[in-house]
């Protein structure tokens, strides 16, 4: 395949020198002349788990870890893709890890049952490495920070957004009355839920600074020269734009501030409401668009992608290789990172043979 063969993991640097320049460039919103892009290329025969055991399958270290280093090593990584191991336990990871009641429903899918009946409640809640899920959380991270040194990188599991957090814990619709009647019961939850937010980012990028410092990933998938997160408010589409600055905006600033590339994963369309107040931040880096299911198609996105990217703000969207050249002819291609997951090797070949400078 021209261009798009497996790229060597195991010697240095990590990522290669290519790709981390790449990268670094997209992040500051340089000029490029083609667009970034990250492609994988799935095993034909994907490793499958050896036990059956839902809660073995989210939770026990040796089927974790024996289970994402055979998925990074079978998986071909193509374009400025790095490998890297996600540490997964669901979107709700920080509501469970506080003390939702978590029901493992498959293999994709973890749902998390609030057990606070009021904002006030949550202020007794702390991440405690007595609870067996927050240990095991932070061994996955020391195993794979372990070998990770040349072979992959570590993405912290799922902090969440401060408000989104609140709500798991707490149940939607009662936090969302709170914050229209009660909400001087609301700002102290939220104030406290992101100490521990920031806490907790710290105490992983100890424990993964050691395999790769000075860089990041976030589970959004892309390399950082820096410490990096996937920043969201996913009930943000509940929220008026004054409730969203109210309750939501203050936090974010801060979260931004702490990260050296902050990345903010807006979903779905409802919430493009607050698009105007996202790209008046500064000191954020870069929007991850995800339209939701039915609304894929990149055509329909256009006038947003060229507003986001007019204000500076680097892009990261996923889309079907078929619809990178028109993207491109339609908005240049400064500021845009397309992920294009599991491809086939005749949508591999294509895009090598389209992007010879990209798939190197």
């Amino acid at each position: 395949m021209s261009g798009a063969s497996t790229k060597s993991r195991n010697s240095a640097p990590f990522p290669p020198l290519a790709i981390a320049e790449r990268l670094q460039n997209w992040w500051e919103f340089g000029d490029q002349k083609t667009p970034c892009i990250l492609a994988t290329l799935a095993p034909q025969r994907p490793s499958e788990p050896t036990n059956t055991d839902l809660l073995d399958y989210w939770t026990d270290i040796d089927t974790v870890m024996t289970r994402e280093m055979a998925r990074i090593d079978q998986t071909r990584w193509l374009g400025e893709s790095v490998p890297f191991h996600y540490i997964d336990l669901g979107a709700s990871a920080m509501p469970v890890l506080l003390g939702a009641q978590a029901e493992f429903i498959d293999t994709e899918t973890i749902w998390a049952h609030p057990v606070f009946e009021n904002p006030e409640q949550v202020l007794n809640c702390r991440l405690d490495e007595i609870d067996p899920l927050y240990r095991t959380m932070l061994e996955l991270a020391r195993r794979s920070a372990e070998t990770a040194p040349g072979h992959h990188m570590v993405a912290p599991y799922a902090l969440g957004g401060i408000l989104d957090n609140l709500l798991g814990l707490c149940g939607a619709e009662s936090t969302l009355i709170e914050l229209l009647e009660r909400p001087s019961r609301v700002h102290p939850a939220l104030e406290y839920l992101k100490r521990i937010w920031i806490e907790a980012f710290v105490h992983l990028q100890d424990l993964l600074g050691q395999a790769h410092p000075d860089s990041g990933i976030g589970w959004a998938g892309i390399w950082a020269p820096g410490t990096t997160f996937p920043l969201q408010e996913d009930c943000s589409y509940m929220l008026s734009p004054d409730c969203f600055r109210e309750f939501c905006l203050p936090h974010l600033r801060d979260l931004i501030d702490l990260l050296d590339y902050p990345l903010y994963h807006l979903d779905g369309s409802a919430a493009l409401v607050h698009l105007p107040t996202l790209l008046q931040i500064d000191s954020l880096k870069a929007i991850q668009w995800q339209p939701g299911a039915g609304k894929e198609s990149i055509a329909q996105w256009i006038d947003m992608i060229r507003t986001v990217l007019e204000h500076g703000k680097s892009l990261q969207l996923f889309a079907r290789p078929e619809e990178i050249d028109d993207l491109v002819e339609a908005v240049g291609a400064r500021g845009l990172l397309i992920s294009c997951p599991d491809i086939d090797i005749e949508q591999a070949e294509k895009l090598a043979d389209r992007y010879p400078d990209v798939f190197l």
